[in-house]
This record gives structure tokens, sequence and C-alpha cells, in this order.
């Protein structure tokens, strides 16, 4: 059988639309950094001069009608140009599988295809696959912004409605506790300061 190339991860963990190739022509990664516009250098412990970017992948594949390892599969090429289709269209996380190892989670971006005439059963995908950088979060407790709590919108504008007692109070009290949390945090510190 040959070699899945890329695949995705089904909720319950099993192998779902996966690409299989008959050989892999080519596998470049670009990794760039990209300067910031305002570095800071001078005076601080930080230092965001350069940002790191996700890797690009570029990956040419080849996938035949007839596999070297298998018997025939007429229109075997076409379907993996379809399943390509499926995979972009999904726009979920994907893992790329090379002989060097594996990558995810990677997204697919682009993806073309060669037809030669001396090889009409025979299909080169090139395919652009980039690496996923989750960000990490903080929630700040905010009145939230349902239509219902906050207002709705017409003509692109916010009509704001009156914040219920409910969520009004149960966003007050968030917010005390984040205060006295705070102070008992500030408080902590200076006194280990001072010892």
């Amino acid at each position: 059988m040959a070699r899945p190339v890329l695949f995705r991860y089904s909720p319950t963990g099993e192998r779902i639309l996966t690409l299989e190739a008959d050989a892999i022509l080519e596998a470049n990664v670009v990794e760039e950094a990209q300067p910031t516009d305002n570095p800071v250098e001078l005076g601080a412990d930080v230092t965001d001069h350069m940002v790191l970017r996700p890797q690009t992948w570029e990956v040419r594949i080849a996938i035949s009608d007839t596999p070297v390892d298998g018997p025939a599969e007429p229109g075997r090429a076409r379907s993996a140009r379809e399943q390509l289709g499926r995979l972009l269209e999904a726009r979920g996380k994907l893992v790329l599988a090379l002989p060097i190892g594996e990558r995810e989670p990677v997204v697919l971006t682009r993806f073309s295809t060669a037809f030669t005439t001396s090889t009409p059963h025979c299909e080169v995908l090139s395919l652009t696959l980039r690496e996923i950088h989750t960000a990490n979060s903080f929630v700040v407790p905010v009145f939230r912004s349902e239509h219902k709590a906050m207002g709705v919108l017409n003509r692109g504008k916010l009509v704001v409605k009156e914040v219920g007692p409910e969520l009004k109070k149960k966003t007050e009290d968030k917010l005390r506790e984040q205060e006295r949390s705070f102070a008992i945090n500030i408080g902590a510190a200076l006194s280990n300061s001072f010892k």
C-alpha cells in the first residue's frame, strides 16, 4: 500500500480523508522570521524585534492509476485530486506524513495539478501547507455582547439595550472577586519583598 501523505484524525482518533502518494518527488520547508515595525531592545527584558512565522511546507507528489505496489485502479489519480479538494474545503487540521517524520498540525493552503501527455494516467500534485501556531488566551470578564444583553445591530451600528440585573450582578461579582485576588497577590508579594 502507498504511503499516506496527508490525513486527518476524526474526533474518535481514527484516520479519515487520507491522501496516499506513489512517490514524493520533492519536499521543501520554508522557515522565516519577520522583523517588527517597533522593536523593543533597550531598557526592558522584553525583546520583540523578530517574530517567528509558522513553517511552510511545499511538497510535490506523484499519483498514478497504475501503482507499483498494487493492482491498477482506473481513476485513482483523478480521485486523489478530488480528495485534495475535500481536504481544502474541510479547512481542518491535518497531519503531513513524510519519510523524515510527521508534522502536525498543518493546514492545506494551496494545491495545483500538472498533467503530461506522455503519462496520461499519472498526476503530479504540488501542495502548499502551513504549520499552525495556537495562541494563548486570557478571559477578561465583561458584559457579554449577546443580542439580548447588549443590543442589536441596526444597519451596522450597535443599538444598546439595558443590561438585565442578573447579568450585571454576575459580572460585578466576578470583577470584585478578581480585585480581591489581585489585592491578596500584591500584598503577599510586598510582604515577601520586605522580609
